[in-house]
């Protein structure tokens, strides 16, 4: 975990309300919460998604943290991540002239991917704890891999390989 995130708006205003809300329940319900102990437990759960997406989590566009969002690239980037989130990830409008690999990590969260149905695609899907769905209404539950060529029946060399992590989340592939 780097200090720097510790520095953020993010870091403190969490901090501050936390504190807040626990001397808010003292005193009026006479309850006192461990505040040092859940914090404390709070960063252990940052550092364990930390360490499962494989990288600290960026605030970028291409990271989905505590939000609903839905993004629709013009060019795709190499990786998408969606923790504690619902994503919408249209790339069904990717036009693609050389091959491109794209990885999309789900975290304790809910992704859709839209796909080009034209698009020479091959899928891999990991899944651990979670539910994905494929286009062809194949399900994974609990846990599995699985391989998906689109269009299914296709000899070409895929133009586009996508590699779809969740983890203890719901996953739902189609194309359009």
């Amino acid at each position: 975990m780097t200090m720097s995130f510790f520095f953020t708006e993010l870091f403190w205003g969490a901090l501050l309300i936390l504190f807040g809300i626990s001397i808010l329940i003292k005193v009026l319900l006479g309850i006192d919460i461990p505040i040092v102990r859940i914090f404390v437990a709070l960063l252990l759960i940052y550092a364990g998604v930390s360490l499962v997406i494989g990288q600290l989590p960026q605030y970028s566009k291409e990271s989905i943290l505590f939000q609903k969002a839905e993004l629709k690239p013009e060019k795709l980037e190499s990786m998408y991540t969606v923790a504690l989130s619902s994503a919408t990830l249209d790339f069904s409008a990717i036009r693609l002239k050389k091959p491109q690999s794209v990885k999309v990590n789900t975290i304790l969260g809910t992704t859709k991917i839209k796909l080009n149905k034209s698009l020479p695609t091959e899928l891999l899907v990991n899944a651990s704890f979670a539910n994905a769905l494929l286009p062809n209404h194949d399900k994974i539950s609990f846990s599995g891999k699985y391989r998906y060529q689109i269009p299914p029946d296709s000899t070409e060399t895929p133009l586009l390989k996508l590699e779809a992590n969740v983890v203890f989340g719901n996953l739902e592939i189609i194309t359009e």
